[in-house]
């Protein structure tokens, strides 16, 4: 008896170590750490749904989430499976893509509130806290003037993005009464907090320091190639948007890119974020920084090629041979 009750009480010391060693672990953790570990997450999760035939129908939203056909024969085979299917049956309408744009604008709103508030000094309390949120919160990276170049412009294309997509939600697009799964939504907020959150851990100390207005920004050729092709894609992006949400029903989108690929929208954002990347590639010294974007990343890619390959398949279903679009993303590629 006294052997088991020695056993036991191993075993639960040890377990309580553990405890302490995570909990010490994790409270040094910085916001960059938490976005890579969300991210990385996210990713692991779109793996799997994007590989399994149930979890699959969590990723899919609108036009390709109401087709899905209801199987009350199907028999989950695990504990993951029944979690999936149980969270499957949870959707939000897919109006609430407004939300995301929303929250998103309002991050990069912020983020300039902040930068003014420090150039002028209007509200010293608001400065104090910032300060204080960035040393308890962020890593604290060296600041350098091509560092501050780089962030610069992608706080601005950034803000960019997040107008024009809160204008096309408002104004453009015509969301029809189907729905999304709650995890899609979940997803959705999380992935622009992390991408409002990496930019704003990267410009903030500039903000703090009183370097924005000492450090000069001087863009050289290949800056604006990337920013040219970043405003040439926003605007076909734009009119894409604009011509599903005026395309007449049951037939079949033919304008520009259409003719070659089911979802050039999906590779407008896909080359957005590549541009955006390039610029965080460009600094240096702002590891985590650079990692988390990566990250992010990757998820726009692996989620929106998973988006054009469940719209290809719902163009065929829907339009049998009358469908002759050849490509799924990218033209001549895919």
């Amino acid at each position: 008896m006294d052997s088991i009750k020695h056993i036991l009480v191993e075993q639960v010391n040890s377990n309580i170590m553990f405890f302490k060693l995570m909990y010490e672990l994790l409270s040094d953790f910085t916001i960059d750490h938490w976005v890579a570990l969300l991210a990385s997450s996210l990713l692991m999760g779109l793996i799997i749904a994007s590989s399994e035939n149930v979890s699959s129908r969590i990723v899919l939203y609108g036009k390709n989430y109401a087709n899905q056909p209801n199987n009350p024969s199907y028999i989950p085979q695990n504990i993951w499976e029944r979690v999936f299917v149980r969270v499957h049956k949870i959707t939000v309408p897919k109006k609430y893509f407004l939300h995301f744009y929303v929250f998103f604008a309002l991050l990069m709103v912020i983020n300039a509130f902040v930068e003014w508030n420090f150039n002028t000094n209007a509200f010293p309390q608001v400065n104090d806290f910032f300060a204080s949120f960035y040393e308890r919160f962020y890593t604290n990276y060296l600041t350098s003037e091509q560092n501050y170049k780089n962030l610069y412009v992608i706080s601005n294309l950034l803000m960019i993005q997040s107008f024009r997509r809160l204008y096309e939600c408002l104004f453009v697009s015509q969301f029809s009464d189907v729905s999304m799964n709650i995890l899609h939504y979940v997803f959705g907020l999380s992935y622009y907090w992390m991408v409002a959150s990496v930019n704003f851990g990267g410009i903030l100390p500039y903000y703090i320091y009183g370097q924005s207005n000492n450090y000069k920004v001087e863009l050289d050729m290949s800056d604006w190639l990337f920013i040219g092709v970043f405003l040439t894609y926003s605007m076909d992006q734009f009119q894409n948007h604009q011509h599903l949400a005026k395309l007449v029903k049951y037939t079949i989108p033919s304008f520009r890119l259409f003719e070659y690929c089911a979802s050039p929208h999906y590779l407008d954002e896909i080359i957005l974020y590549s541009c955006i990347m390039r610029f965080y590639l460009c600094c240096k010294d702002i590891r985590w920084i650079q990692v988390d974007f990566v990250l992010i990343w990757c998820l726009v890619v692996l989620n929106l090629s998973n988006s054009s390959s469940q719209t290809y398949k719902y163009y065929q279903d829907k339009f049998k041979e009358k469908f002759k679009i050849p490509y799924k993303l990218v033209p001549f590629v895919w």
